[in-house]
């Protein structure tokens, strides 16, 4: 019943651990709720289990010969210790308020339980930007992740019963403030994570914003009408040492990526790979998604670009919410971490049930695969070299599991594929070609 209570092993890391107590305490918070007296008490036993498990073996091993459970280099055994009974001291605490809490009216407890969530929904952002490896702020980030946790329990409950909430309709209705009365061509306005977004508690990276770049409708003989969210892929410093939920309904990983199959969290936002020639990936995204955006707007489309620097601090969850409320399409940059120039390819949903049933991906898929198939017709069109001449890598993405526009990740090669000027050029008409066939179809 429990996230992970089987595949506990010597060579679990110590967060890892920590990440799958975690989940476990959302799921519990959540049964708390139901008063399951039986199973908080059953949670608390796994809760034991985890932490004891990793004691022994820190005790029982030599220096040298024990497994490695250090989550970096530079953490020594000591302060290893020190942590497992910080964890220790957590769960008793924890297990304390939940028990006390089966003494109140139920009314009384649903009551405190929304005032925790709201205290939690108003502290300052800074406390997101926290180092994970820092142990004097250890359990007051781990206090933070659980409690955030319910809160996402809870969005994603209202979302299975509503199914997507961003519609079109309600996209529209973000531009209401844009003020049109002005001769200047292109309005700009930079896009912050609001909490009340759809998924926006699931973000651990998001101190940053987007820039929407707004075709004045007054003045441009060519609008379209249409936003599409440019999302330049990594770009973000530290990224990587955060975890966001792999999915908006807790269940973990459905096929390996950058995260491994089975993972419940994954990366916040990666820090991508390095090309052959020593170019950074986000470097070459990033030149591509500015060629883009000109020849967006030079066509009438506003673009909401989702970083134009080498550090946007917003998380791969932070883009899609924000894309998710204002674009009509996003289309997501990356280059492959392979070595043999594969080609362009698209990341399509992977054809498993129990990904293609979890909402918001349910009512989503097809716009998925159309914006997929226009892009991969415009590289061929253009006779651009496709992975195994169909471009298409089935696959489990956090941008596809939370989007609910037509969202794609584009891989427009590999580690020993030339970026240069022509190149780039090159991908961006073919990104143009197949977001107009998109809005076209």
């Amino acid at each position: 019943m429990f996230v992970g209570a089987d595949i506990i092993s010597p060579t679990v890391g110590v967060k890892d651990c920590r990440a799958l107590v975690a989940a476990n305490y959302v799921k519990v918070i959540h049964m708390n709720n139901n008063n399951d007296n039986k199973i908080v008490i059953a949670f608390m036993r796994h809760l034991c289990c985890y932490v004891l498990f990793i004691y022994v073996l820190l005790t029982s091993f030599s220096c040298t010969n024990a497994p490695t459970l250090y989550y970096d280099n530079d953490e020594t055994f000591d302060s290893l210790q020190e942590e497992t009974f910080k964890q220790v001291t957590i769960g008793i605490e924890a297990y304390a308020n939940i028990d006390k809490s089966y003494l109140e009216d139920s009314s009384t407890n649903s009551k405190e339980t929304n005032k925790s969530v709201e205290k939690e929904s108003n502290i300052d952002k800074d406390a997101d930007s926290k180092d994970v490896d820092d142990d004097d702020n250890l359990a007051e980030y781990e206090s933070l992740e659980i409690e955030k946790g319910v809160e996402n329990e809870k969005s994603t409950n209202d979302l299975i019963s509503t199914k997507s909430e961003t519609s079109s309709e309600t996209r529209r209705k973000r531009f209401i403030d844009i003020e049109y009365d002005t001769s200047e061509p292109i309005i700009v306005k930079n896009v912050y994570l609001n909490k009340d977004y759809q998924f926006a508690t699931f973000s651990e990276i998001n101190q940053g914003y987007a820039t929407l770049y707004m075709v004045n409708k007054k003045v441009a003989d060519n609008y379209k009408g249409k936003v599409v969210a440019v999302n330049a892929g990594h770009g973000v410093k530290g990224g990587s040492r955060k975890r966001t939920y792999s999915h908006p309904d807790f269940t973990p990983k459905v096929s390996g990526g950058s995260t491994k199959e089975g993972a419940v969290f994954s990366y916040a936002i990666s820090d991508g790979m390095v090309f052959l020639n020593g170019m950074q990936e986000s470097t070459a995204n990033l030149m591509v998604a500015m060629a883009l955006k000109d020849k967006l707007l030079n066509e009438g489309y506003s673009v909401l670009m989702m970083r134009e620097d080498n550090d946007s601090r917003l998380d791969n969850i932070a883009r899609i919410v924000i894309a998710n409320e204002y674009a009509d399409c996003h289309v997501s940059i990356h280059f492959d971490s392979t070595t043999n120039d594969k080609g362009i390819f698209y990341i399509k949903p992977i054809e498993k049930k129990e990904f293609l049933e979890m909402e918001p991906l349910k009512s989503n898929v097809d716009n998925i695969n159309l914006l997929g198939k226009c892009l991969i017709d415009a590289f061929k069109e253009r006779g651009e070299r496709l992975w195994k001449n169909v471009g298409i890598l089935q696959g489990d993405l956090t941008q596809i599991a939370f989007s609910t526009n037509a969202s794609v990740d584009i891989e427009l090669g590999d580690r020993a594929t030339v970026v240069d000027a022509a190149r780039v050029d090159a991908f961006a008409e073919g990104l143009l070609l197949g977001i107009q066939k998109f809005f076209a179809s």
